[in-house]
């Protein structure tokens, strides 16, 4: 019952995390540019949401390590699984789909000038590697999460036994953040920046016992409560006058700066993640309409996040609002359920083939 309840919060939490994202993607850049509000709730989605999906995923890896008695190969390769396996697959179809459109006349106008244009498969590939692939940006995830999660199941170790190597590796990405490991990467800083500002998120989820301050909710101290409350406000002043590493900061656009936001968002950032989980513990709880759509888009969060770039969010964006003119919140609400529908079939679709599978396992 317990297991229940808690997978409920964690597909809440998750479901509310992928809204943020679904948002954040159905913008234009040419939206935010005449209008404050929406370049606003843009900034406030960035700062946060893929912060927090690192933090979440830490947190499962703990549970899923303990539960398999930290076995390093059965996790290893359930991560190869499911993440390398649909990281290939979904990169390579994403290359033939749009070098198939761009043969086709109309398409290949509609496209022009948006960054979807021919280029050589080597050429695609090394750019996935480097976590830039410009069709399928979204994908980046994917990679990072699964090299972060590798690190972290070589370096784990059972209760009572030390856990020096995940403090090493966290220490090292936030040395590598101070440092200004941008400066000097070329092509590969898009991957080694993800890889540096995400690991202490994932190593915080990793360490904490997040299921028990889930449940205090109602007995939390007045400094814990500070503590949560100072993360909203650090997210919402950051989102508002600092844009972190890129962009223009209120104080200027200095490394002094840029890695004080930073570090200033690991030390309260999580608070805010522990605050949105314990929210979506009690909105668990609830039997509510709303609160259910959430769950299915945090249970399937993986399907849609997958399949909701390029097509569903940048392909239409691009066709709505830049080519046709529809109205901004229009062309956002139209990315964002398209999404979810496509998500949707797509689980559709496993679950037929599961079920299939099983059949015929079960008849032989």
């Amino acid at each position: 019952m317990e297991l229940k309840k808690r997978k409920k919060w964690m597909d809440v939490a998750k479901g509310i995390a992928l809204f943020m994202v679904l948002l954040g993607h159905g913008m234009r850049d040419t939206m935010r540019v005449n209008n404050a509000g929406l370049d606003y709730v843009y900034r406030v989605c960035y700062v946060f949401h893929m912060s927090f999906f690192f933090f979440l995923s830490g947190y499962s890896l703990k549970n899923s390590m303990e539960r398999y008695n930290y076995d390093k190969v059965k996790m290893a390769n359930k991560k190869i699984r499911a993440l390398v396996f649909p990281w290939i697959a979904y990169t390579l179809f994403i290359y033939v789909v749009f070098n198939t459109a761009l043969v086709i006349p109309g398409i290949k106008k509609i496209l022009y000038g948006s960054g979807y244009e021919k280029k050589a498969l080597a050429a695609y590939l090394i750019e996935a590697l480097q976590a830039n692939n410009e069709w399928a940006y979204h994908l980046w995830f994917l990679l990072v999460l699964f090299i972060i999660s590798i690190l972290f199941i070589l370096l784990s170790a059972k209760k009572g036994k030390g856990q020096l190597g995940i403090w090493i590796i966290i220490a090292a990405s936030l040395f590598t953040v101070g440092y200004g490991y941008y400066d000097f990467l070329g092509d590969w800083n898009d991957l080694f920046f993800h890889l540096a500002v995400y690991i202490p998120y994932f190593g915080i989820g990793y360490a904490i016992q997040l299921g028990k301050y889930v449940e205090i909710n109602n007995q939390k101290s007045s400094w814990m409560k500070g503590l949560e409350l100072l993360g909203v406000a650090y997210i919402l002043i950051r989102a508002k006058w600092f844009s972190g590493f890129n962009g223009n900061n209120i104080a200027g656009d200095t490394k002094l700066v840029r890695v004080t936001v930073a570090y200033l968002g690991y030390i309260l950032m999580p608070f805010a993640m522990i605050l949105l989980c314990q929210v979506s513990n009690i909105l668990s709880e609830k039997q509510d309409f709303l609160m259910d759509k959430f769950a299915w888009l945090g249970e399937n969060s993986f399907n849609v996040y997958l399949w909701h770039q390029p097509f569903c969010c940048a392909f239409c964006g691009v066709v709505l609002y830049d080519k046709l003119g529809v109205p901004a919140i229009v062309t956002i609400g139209v990315c964002i359920t398209l999404s979810i529908i496509a998500g949707w079939i797509i689980t559709q679709l496993k679950q037929i083939i599961n079920n299939s599978i099983l059949k015929i396992r079960e008849s032989t």
